[in-house]
Order: structure tokens, then sequence, then C-alpha cells
């Protein structure tokens, strides 16, 4: 049992003895001196380093704001550039459905305008197979033709 109370006991004593030399240590003035130059350095040094740090921060959030505004510019770059080949390609379309549909209009009108057909009708007859595919005889079967 004395296993588990021994440590804890000396841990206190070593403190308690460690307090009482520091306490002998602090009334020596040389030491008090020592400590008053230390103080006013680490007082210097802590707002060096504060400073260094704001300087940094300040450092960092500029980079990254320009980071950010740089890769909004390309963002809005590449979508303009798409909305405006997007515009083209809609132009061209439209101009080209224009024109197929004069296109359509003007034939319409030619396949009103002719009372018959300005070419003979072929009457396709017979056995479609492999020596001919078209199915096509030697000799066709045209209305208003009666040669050999």
């Amino acid at each position: 049992m004395w296993h588990l109370i021994l440590p804890p006991i000396i841990i206190v004593v070593s403190l308690v003895l460690l307090l009482w030399y520091l306490s002998r240590r602090i009334a020596d003035p040389e030491l008090l001196e020592k400590l008053e130059v230390a103080r006013a350095n680490v007082g210097s040094d802590a707002k060096a380093r504060a400073l260094s740090r704001k300087e940094f921060l300040l450092k960092l959030s500029e980079r990254s704001a320009s980071w950010f505004k740089v890769a909004s510019l390309r963002i809005h770059n590449f979508f303009q550039y798409s909305v405006e080949h997007i515009r083209e390609r809609r132009k061209k379309v439209q101009e080209l459905r224009r024109v197929a549909e004069n296109v359509s209009a003007s034939a319409k009108e030619r396949i009103s305008s002719v009372s018959k057909p300005c070419f003979p009708l072929v009457e396709v007859k017979g056995n479609t197979g492999i020596q001919n595919p078209i199915g096509i005889r030697s000799k066709p079967n045209i209305r208003g033709y009666e040669g050999n």
C-alpha cells in the first residue's frame, strides 16, 4: 500500500522545496535586476512577434483576396466567352432556319406550278435478289415508253 501513497507525498515535498528555494533566490538583488531586464526583453519580443504575426496575416489575407479576384475574373471571362459563343450559334441556326424556310417555300411554289412531273415514273417489277439488288430488270417498264 505504501507504493500508492509514497509517490504523491514525494511530489508534494519536492514542490515545497522548490518554492522555498525560489523564494530565497528572489531576495537576491542581482537576480531581481536580471529578471527586470528579461521582462522588458520579453515584452518587446512579444510585441515584435505580435506585429510580425499581424503582418503575416495581413499579407496572407491580401494574397488570398487577390487570388480570389483573379479566379473570379477568370470564371467571369469563361462564362462571357461561353455566352457569346452560344449567342453566335443561335444566330447561325436562326439564319439557317430562315434560309431553309425560304428554300422550302420556293420549292413548294415550283412544285405547285408544274402540272406534270418532269421525269417519267419507273415501275419496279420482279424479283429483288442478290444479283439485282436495285430490283430493275434489264428492260424497265416505263409508263409512256413502248421501246424494246
